[in-house]
């Protein structure tokens, strides 16, 4: 796999919305049982 450099948000396309990928990770870990901790 090639490396690429890039600053930004990266978006993940989710039931035709666009939502930032750490934003989608953080909810399919909680869907799993996964507790965020602050």
């Amino acid at each position: 796999m090639e490396k690429i450099d890039y600053t930004g948000t990266v978006y993940l396309l989710d039931h035709k919305y666009p939502e930032p990928l750490l934003n989608h990770s953080v909810k399919k870990l909680g869907d799993l049982g996964i507790k965020k901790r602050i």
